[in-house]
């Protein structure tokens, strides 16, 4: 499935061969198990670094009832914060309530929207994951953060 310039993959079409985690694995899995009201979760690091790989492993590790609650989106050149909102309503209408969106310094207005995110998804009980190149915090102004994390192995 895809949007204009968003990749949507649904939780259940997520698989991978990586078996060795990542150094804050452990920290994602905690955040996505217990509520943190209000908050998202933002993976950053260098490019290459994992990132990506360790959502990946989440997902596939998930039960096949809670990959049916879950999305990647893979944010593409050009995206902006309208329609990532207008993508993940969608889902989350549909029952989608984990949401792990990639490449989120694509988004081009995401420092100045970005906290969408967190005031309207995240204060609804959506979880979400964002990961984005080292210049994340950069953008990240105004968006609650609970844990900043470098996936290297």
């Amino acid at each position: 499935m895809a949007d204009k310039n968003i990749d949507i993959i649904m939780g259940k079409q997520i698989v991978t061969s990586y078996i060795r985690k990542r150094d804050c694995y452990e920290q994602l899995k905690d955040f996505m198990q217990h509520e943190y009201p209000g908050k998202i979760c933002a993976l950053y690091g260098l490019r290459r670094t994992g990132k990506t790989v360790m959502m990946h492993q989440y997902i596939s590790e998930l039960s096949d009832q809670d990959k049916e609650k879950t999305a990647y989106l893979l944010c593409l050149r050009e995206c902006d914060m309208l329609e990532v909102r207008q993508v993940m309503e969608n889902l989350y209408d549909k029952g989608i309530c984990n949401f792990f969106l990639d490449e989120i310094t694509e988004v081009t207005d995401f420092q100045k929207y970005g906290n969408t995110l967190s005031d309207y998804f995240s204060a609804k009980g959506a979880k979400i994951v964002i990961a984005g190149t080292d210049s994340l915090p950069e953008y990240q102004n105004g968006c609650p953060v609970l844990l900043l994390a470098h996936p290297q192995e």
